[in-house]
């Protein structure tokens, strides 16, 4: 019989050793970041379509051709989350403007985009991400790829290249972007399709293009470095140091931006180059624009969003095996129909106790619980019979021994935990 259902495509199924080492990765970043104050916060799936079309730009890939958009049933423009440092500012100006600041959270949430479907890229992916929402210290920038690069030792992750760049703000971008386009129109008979219409759209985005002669262009662009303001050539410095302090190596990059509009000054990417195309596994920057636009006071702003899926491919391709996952104390091999529920409640007494265990469900044949508990990993079986059941004892074997002792059922949970 043919399977009539499947995943979706750009979806993927987790579960067996892949989720292990998926968990393990969210572990790992929930207790580095917590570690440093932040909280986590968990925002709708889905937002007005304004909060995305607003702050992203009307130029952008992900409003133009990404979004999965719907009108519900009363008539009103809703999206699924294609990022989510829109949706977190959206509830900061709700709800935590009145909060110590910087407030600071993370998240672990879907994305959705109508993207094309490649290695490492899919049209629902899980996000880690951080935001820090009022203050603009250059402290807080560093304090972040900090963290990130230690949440990345600690799960195994080694040959990662961090890229740095600043792309000015309100006061020196306008002027730098008239230098670009500029550029870019001598040369536009050399550019692709795409990039001569985000010459008129989003300019920055250029820099983005994978084609090869477009690339050689941009090669010789201005630098947005060399037109840097001195508040946001200031700032820059200021991060370099802070990230100097901590020992965090970095390169430059004049070219590296960041895809939605919100973005000021500085703005960084954790690459793994053996992935390929999709070599990028967090991207980050920051926004003090983006309270503004969505009717807000101003409000400075930083924050990352890292793929898990990425990661969790990238710990594989290094040859991670899946996260170990702490096998069963006891399995209880329960044969005598009568005993069954006594036994299984006991079960749940011993989990209370602190053990991990389970029972071998719907057979009555010894042999094959052994079995299952040697497959499984177990140190212990349980087994109660009919013999065992009369005289109110368990059988419990050490299957790594295989001693055998009785033991009676009153006092089945503590025998165990000792």
């Amino acid at each position: 019989m043919s399977q009539e259902f499947q995943a979706p495509r750009g979806t993927l199924d987790w579960f067996g050793a892949r989720a292990g080492l998926r968990r393990a990765v969210l572990d790992a970043a929930r207790e580095v970041f917590e570690s440093a104050g932040y909280g986590q916060v968990v925002t709708p799936t889905f937002e007005d379509t304004g909060v995305f079309a607003r702050t992203s730009g009307e130029g952008s890939d992900v409003v133009r051709k990404e979004m999965y958009s719907f009108t519900d049933r009363s008539g009103r423009p809703l999206t699924l989350r294609p990022e989510g440092t829109a949706g977190v500012m959206r509830a900061y100006l709700e709800h935590m403007t009145r909060l110590p600041q910087p407030v600071k959270v993370w998240y672990e949430v879907p994305m959705f985009r109508y993207a094309a479907v490649q290695k490492g890229r899919y049209r629902e992916h899980y996000q880690f991400g951080v935001e820090a929402i009022g203050s603009d210290d250059p402290a807080v920038d560093a304090e972040q790829i900090g963290l990130q690069r230690r949440w990345y030792e600690r799960v195994g992750v080694r040959g990662l290249q961090l890229l740095l760049n600043s792309i000015g703000d309100g006061r020196c971008r306008p002027a730098y972007l008239q230098l670009l386009v500029s550029y870019l129109d001598e040369h536009a008979d050399e550019l692709c399709d795409e990039c001569r219409e985000r010459r008129d759209l989003n300019p920055l985005r250029t820099f983005d293009c994978k084609e090869k002669g477009c690339r050689a262009v941009m090669a010789g662009a201005p630098k947005i470095t060399d037109h840097l303001c001195e508040e946001c050539a200031a700032h820059f410095a200021d991060v370099r140091a802070h990230l100097d302090a901590r020992g965090v190596a970095y390169t430059v990059d004049p070219g590296l931006v960041r895809g939605l509009d919100y973005y000021t000054r500085t703005a960084w990417e954790w690459q793994w180059n053996e992935l390929g195309a999709q070599s990028a596994l967090s991207g980050g920057g920051r926004y003090d624009g983006l309270a503004e636009q969505l009717g807000g006071r101003p409000t400075p702003g930083v924050g990352f969003g890292a793929g898990v899926e990425r990661l969790v491919l990238t710990l594989e391709e290094m040859g991670a095996g899946p996260a170990t996952q702490r096998p069963l104390d006891v399995l209880f091999a329960v044969l005598a129909d009568d005993a069954r529920p006594r036994v299984h409640a006991l079960m749940d007494d011993v989990r209370a106790a602190g053990l991990r265990c389970d029972a071998a469900y719907g057979g009555r044949r010894l042999k094959r619980a052994l079995e299952l508990a040697d497959r499984r990993g177990v140190a212990a079986v349980v087994i109660v019979g009919d013999d065992e059941w009369g005289a109110g004892e368990a059988s419990v074997r050490d299957m790594t021994t295989g001693d055998q002792r009785r033991v009676a059922l009153e006092t089945l949970a503590e025998e165990l935990r000792r």
